[in-house]
This record gives structure tokens, sequence and C-alpha cells, in this order.
């Protein structure tokens, strides 16, 4: 339509245009507000990865420290059942020494075997620790730009629908009210009441428009689609 033109209907369509034109912004937006907020969830979620490693390595090391702590324990009361063997006066008692030492013996034994094996664990946990925060600094440099391109593309889009919404506001205020009123009863049903005849068919439903239909609209005369309903305007 020729926006120069003041007839209500040339009016009514502006709106509509700058109403659709609002609206689709606003898909536009919350569409990449969904898209920063699935960037938010994957920086939590590589940050819990990282730190559910870091948080493993540091409990091998823990595990590691207490296999130390006990395996000195046990040289220390082996180192003491040896000093008491001296002083044995009994065979009983001596007989008692010796089966401690066995058995303190073999829990050392075992104790070592395991803080080797930790410490082997520790070993290649540490390292693959290593290659993940390698990783991450890459995926982090990655990520950082993609966070800066999306919080742009949403702050252009917030003033987009900002200045969408004050011209559509400017242009509603010279609409005539019984069109407002039809257009917003039929948006009750649909997002979109009005559409343009596209190629002599209905934009929405596809459905062709008969020609006398279109000269009444070239009149500026509303006249609603016979399939779908929708308020139909021919494009100039």
């Amino acid at each position: 339509m020729n926006s120069t033109k003041n007839d209500p209907f040339s009016l009514f369509i502006n709106f509509v245009t700058r109403d659709a034109a609002w609206r689709d912004a606003q898909k536009e937006l919350e569409a990449q507000e969904r898209h920063l907020a699935l960037l938010y969830e994957e920086e939590r979620d590589k940050h819990a990865a990282l730190t559910a490693f870091k948080e493993s390595v540091q409990a091998l090391f823990k595990i590691m420290h207490n296999y130390e702590l006990e395996a000195k324990v046990m040289r220390e009361r082996m180192a003491e059942a040896r000093r008491k063997l001296e002083f044995v006066e009994s065979p009983r008692e001596y007989t008692a020494l010796h089966k401690e030492l066995d058995e303190l013996a073999v829990r050392e034994k075992t104790t070592e075997e395991l803080l080797f094996t930790t410490w082997q664990e520790h070993e290649v946990r540490q390292g693959q620790y290593a290659d993940h925060v390698k990783g991450h600094e890459l995926w982090l440099k990655d990520y950082e730009q993609r966070i800066q391109d999306a919080q742009r593309i949403q702050k252009n889009l917030t003033q987009k629908v900002t200045s969408l919404e004050q011209e559509r506001a400017e242009f509603e205020k010279s609409v005539p009210a019984d069109f407002l009123d039809t257009y917003y009863d039929m948006k009750r049903s649909v997002v979109d009441p009005v559409v343009p005849v596209i190629n002599n068919y209905c934009s929405s439903c596809r459905c062709l428009v008969a020609q006398q239909d279109l000269a009444v609209m070239r009149r500026h005369v509303l006249v609603k689609c016979k399939e779908c309903y929708r308020v139909l305007y021919v494009c100039q």
C-alpha cells in the first residue's frame, strides 16, 4: 500500500504491517533469549564437569594421603613390636608379638600396594585433568565469542522491538476505531488476522482469491478469505 494515503483502509493496513513486524521481532527476540539461556546452561555444565573432574583428582590424592598415613602407622607399630621382642620373657608373649608382627606386615604390605595403585591412578587422572583444562581454555575462548555475538544480537533485537513498538503505537492512533475493533476481535483467535494476497492467493492458507474479491479489495473494502476468514488486502 502507498503509505502516503490517509484513507482509513490504508491507515489500517499500515498499522497491521507494523504490528506484524513488531510481533515478528518479538519472536526473534524470544528465540535469541532462549539461545542465550542455552549458552549459559552450556557454561554451567562445562564448569560443573571440570569442577567434578578436579574434585575426583583431589579425592584420589586424599585417599593416597590416607594410605601413606596408614602405612606409616603400621611401620611404627611394627617397630614398637620388634622393640618389645628384645625384652620378652615368656614364650606366650613372644608368640603373641610374632603374630602381631605378621598381621601388621600383611596389613602394611596391602596398604603399600593400595597406595601404589592409587598413586598410579592419581598420576593418570592428573594428566587427564591437565588435558581437560587445556580443552576448557580453548572452548572458553570460542564460548566467549559466541556469548558476545549472542548478546549483541539480543541488544539489537531489543532495540528493534522497542522502536517497532513505538512506531506501531503511533500508527494505531490514526486507525478508525471500528477497524481496530475488528482487528483485535479476530486477533483473539489468530495472531495474524490480516494478511496480504500474494499472486492471487491468500498468503496464510493459500486459498485462491476470486477476481471480484480482488477488485473489491482494490477499492479499500474489507474482504475476508473464504477459507481461513482472515481479512485480506492487496499489496500495491
